[in-house]
């Protein structure tokens, strides 16, 4: 078994498994089914109680935003076309990069600093250009 990151308190999710579950949804994919999905696969939060909508995603984006993670998450997702049925795109590494900075790593780690969100960039590989 891996050793989890410390800095993963939510340990009772695998955000590897529920990032590779959300990748392989496709144009289906949501949190929202994410979240149903895990439910159905017995996952449970810390005390036990069904996960939320909000541990999942952060638990998957945490995973995926770790430098550990980082290539295989980019691997997984750089041919899945995300966003809106309107506003489809395919993600290259300059986009991924900077939604990862911008969006995931902020809602995910929710860190309580600036200087704590940029300490987590610089530990994790992640460069703001």
């Amino acid at each position: 078994m891996k050793n989890r990151n410390q800095n993963l308190r939510e340990k009772y999710l695998d955000g590897e498994k529920l990032f590779r579950k959300y990748i392989e949804m496709g144009d289906e994919r949501s949190v929202y089914l994410l979240t149903e999905w895990a439910k159905l696969e017995g996952m449970k939060s810390s005390k036990g109680d069904e996960p939320t909508f909000m541990g999942i995603w952060k638990a998957m984006w945490r995973w995926a935003s770790l430098k550990e993670n980082r290539e295989t998450a980019w691997k997984l997702a750089q041919n899945q076309n995300f966003g809106t049925a309107k506003h489809r795109f395919q993600y290259n590494l300059d986009r991924w990069n900077k939604e990862m900075i911008q969006v995931r790593i902020p809602s995910a780690w929710q860190h309580a600093t600036q200087a704590k969100y940029q300490k987590f960039l610089r530990e994790n590989g992640w460069v703001l250009e």
